[in-house]
This record gives C-alpha cells, structure tokens and sequence, in this order.
C-alpha cells in the first residue's frame, strides 16, 4: 500500500530529468547553430564594410550595401538571442544606444506577445550608455514577459526612453546622482500590492501560482544585472493599476573614451606590426586580413593550427599578435596558442568565436588546456560577428598594452 507514493516520485524525478536533458540538448542546438551563423555573419559584415569604404560607389550601389549591413545586424541580433538561451552570452560593455537596442528588440519582443496584447514604444531622444547590450536586452525581454504574466485578459505593454538626472529613491535603493537613461516598462496588467511589491526582488520569490499570476518571476537576477552595471531599478505599482518597473543605466560621461585610441607613430600612421591571422572558414579570414592590411599592418594568414605553427617556423621576425578562432578541427586555437607560448611565452593573442568566452570555457573544463574548444586564460577574446572598425580599435588595445 506505501509502493504507490514512491512509484509517482520516481516517475516525476524521471519525468523532470528528461525534460531538463531536452532542454539542455536544445540549447546546445541553438548555440551551436548560433556558432555557425556567427561566421557566416562575420564574413557578410566585414565584405560589406570593406565595400562601403570604398570612394567610388553609386548612390543605388551605396544604399544596397547598407541595406545589406542592416540586416546583417538584425541577424546578429537574432544570433545573440539563441546564445543567451544557450546560457553562452558574453559580457562586453560597448557605447550603446538605448533607443536602437530597443527598436532592434521590437520584433522579437512582438512575437512573445499574445493576440490580445499590444506594445507601444515612446523613444526619446537619449544619450549613449556604457553596457553589455546582449545583458540589457535579456532584461528588456524578461520584464516583457512578466507583464504578459499580468495581462492574461490582454490589455498594453508600453516601453518609454528618456534621459534623466539622478535614480530616485524607492523601496529598494537609495537615490543616486548623476546622468542616466531611463527605460521603463509599463502594462495595464492586474498590478500588486504593497505585501507583494515589497518582495519582489527577493531570490526566489515568485508570484506564479498566485491568483491572477503575477510579475515576481526572476527579479532577483534583474536587480542584480541593473546594479552590476550601476545603474538602478523602481517598481511602481498598485492593484487593479498597472506595474511600470524603471530601469536607469549611466550615461557615457561627456569626453569619456569608449576605448583606446589607435597609436600613431610621428607622421600620424600606424606602424607596421607583424600580425598573424588563423582562421579556418576564409569567407571570414580573407575581409579581416585585408582590413588590418589597410590599417597598415603586415599580415600573415594560415587555414588552420597546424598551417600556423609552420608560418610561425618559417618567418623569422618578431610577430606582434596572433588572431585566431577557437573552434577549429584537429587543432583548436587554445592548443594552438599553449604550443606557440612554448616559443614566444610573451605572445600577444586575441581568440575570436561564434561562442562566447563562458561557454568555450565551461565546454573545455576551464579553458587553458587546448583540445576542448577552450580559450587560454586572461587572453583578449572577441565575439563574432564584430565590425571590422571594432576589430581594429580591439587589436590597437592589445598592441599598446604595455
């Protein structure tokens, strides 16, 4: 008669360890789809880029080009959503337009929205901020998704941007001085009371299960992002009224640098360090060496890991930075890297990857050791698909690294 009991919890343990082995195969799925999109992107930006600099183009030819690079972006913008579901997102803070970020996550945002729920945006005029795009966009989308939590007879979510002095005091934090953007997001949901708007952002709380639904989900990890990047966040809410959750996120400071000057030598050109390029895919290699070429570098390219270790043998001068992918076959750029410092231990490296660092780190055990996909430690890393005018201030930042 005590058999039963024990026979539905081993059947639910079954049940939610099979839906938690789906869902980690699926985010593999995506990230490794992601991966593969990132070079194919890589490649299509950088041509692209290459194109436009060029003088002598039509004014149809110039406006097919940016077309091109546009939806390129929007393509990299999808990407960064398979990775953040992947748990493989990066963290690299970047002058940001608040209003763009938005605008680009508009479609994707439409698309969690039920037929009864509509979305307003009221952009306003705002200065550039200083975040991870990919982390204020998985806020934005997470807030979303908690009002449509609320709005389960519909109603509307409006997204409002503005730039503002100084973080008001509110239940959760002190108030701060200085320049911000505010980003807030209201709905004509169900709303909360005083009990519940308390505890919001306490871990683990959760208003799921609750009558009517509820917005508490996952806050815990929103206020944690919004102070990390120093900035703040406010609720504002009431039964039967709505909930408006304000985020506030520092504005670049008026001459802050958003990264290091390239250096220039007396006659204001770049020198000609020695750089090797390793890539695999030469749809990406190609418009990146020709790119640091026109920068004035001399540039070295190799196909793979082993094509690079020759290069390395048979040219006899100093080389100043090695590129290279991380995910290659037979020999990754971890391994690739770890023989080269054998030879030169003050090797200069950036690894790029369709990958983030926190995934090829945790899919080689830790990163360092080569043969797993991973990524030397502390070494400069930058994510696919990326400018190539990105490219060039990343690669003067670790040339002038001193």
């Amino acid at each position: 008669m005590c058999s039963m009991p024990v026979a539905n919890e081993e059947a639910r343990a079954l049940t939610a360890q099979h839906f938690s082995n789906k869902m980690e195969a699926i985010a593999r799925l995506g990230g490794g789809v992601a991966h593969q999109f990132n070079n194919l992107l890589t490649a299509i930006l950088a041509t692209t880029d290459l194109a436009l600099a060029t003088s002598d183009l039509t004014p149809a030819l110039r406006s097919d080009l940016e077309d091109i690079r546009e939806a390129g972006h929007r393509a990299a913008s999808i990407t960064r959503q398979l990775l953040a579901f992947a748990g493989s997102q990066s963290t690299s803070p970047r002058a940001t337009n608040v209003n763009d970020l938005v605008a680009e996550l508009e479609p994707l945002l439409k698309h969690v929205l039920p037929s009864n729920v509509s979305l307003e945006l009221r952009l306003h005029a705002t200065e550039s901020v200083m975040v991870d795009p990919v982390r204020l966009e998985q806020v934005i989308l997470h807030l979303v998704v908690n009002s449509v939590d609320a709005l389960s007879q519909g109603g509307s979510i409006t997204i409002a941007t503005r730039d503002v002095d100084g973080v008001p005091r509110s239940d959760t934090q002190e108030a701060k001085v200085g320049a911000f953007t505010e980003i807030a997001i209201a709905d004509t949901g169900h709303g909360m009371d005083d009990v519940t708007r308390a505890r919001v952002f306490e871990p683990f709380f959760s208003t799921k299960g609750q009558a009517g639904g509820g917005i508490g989900l996952g806050l815990a990890s929103v206020y944690g992002t919004m102070h990390q990047l120093g900035g703040g966040i406010g609720i504002e809410s009431e039964l039967g009224a709505g909930t408006r959750v304000r985020l506030f996120v520092p504005r670049l400071a008026a001459g802050q640098p958003t990264s290091a000057p390239p250096r220039s030598d007396d006659n204001g050109t770049v020198p000609a360090e020695v750089l090797l390029v390793v890539e695999d895919e030469s749809v990406v290699r190609a418009p990146i060496c020709r790119a640091l070429r026109n920068l004035g570098y001399f540039v070295l390219e190799a196909n793979n890991g082993e094509d690079a270790l020759a290069v390395m043998q048979e040219y006899h001068s100093p080389i100043h930075l090695v590129i290279t992918d991380v995910m290659m076959p037979e020999m990754d750029g971890a391994e690739l890297v770890s023989l080269l410092r054998d030879w030169y231990p003050k090797l200069r490296v950036l690894f790029i990857s369709g990958y983030s660092p926190h995934h090829l780190e945790h899919s080689s055990g830790g990163g360092g050791g080569g043969g797993g996909g991973g990524i030397v430690h502390g070494s400069a890393f930058l994510a696919k698909p990326f400018s190539l005018e990105l490219l060039g201030r990343r690669v003067r930042e670790i040339l002038d690294d001193q």
